[in-house]
């Protein structure tokens, strides 16, 4: 599996004009984690939902958090197959989120990118 680079997540930044990638570094480091060398979030789509609820509770803009998961999955030969106004109103679902169900709302990410996962001829 292919990771998500800080250089990429800055150049998307930069593309979007969005200010700095301040604390993007930790959201990658949790994504892909490991602990006794096997992988804190399993697979393609449970890395994808944990860095994108990491990029958009990280106070960083929803178009970030989903142009970031965009490149993690067309890196992987995947893709969102979703409607522009789904993908929107499920960023603000997470976005509303309580901290107290992150992992349910993790859990609902997963359920989301699973939903509209395609497999993306390069």
């Amino acid at each position: 599996m292919k990771i998500l680079t800080i250089a990429e997540v800055e150049w998307i930044f930069r593309k979007l004009k969005c200010g700095t990638a301040r604390g993007v570094e930790e959201c990658l480091r949790v994504a892909f984690q490991t602990f006794g060398r096997k992988n804190v979030y399993k697979g393609l789509v449970g890395k994808s939902a944990i860095l994108f609820y990491l990029l958009v509770k990280s106070r960083h803009e929803g178009r970030v958090a989903v142009a970031a998961l965009l490149v993690f999955l067309g890196k992987n030969g995947k893709w969102l197959r979703v409607d522009a106004r789904e993908l929107h109103d499920f960023v603000e679902w997470v976005k509303a989120s309580p901290e107290c169900v992150k992992d349910e709302t993790v859990l609902g990410a997963e359920k989301f990118i699973k939903k509209y996962l395609i497999n993306y001829l390069k």
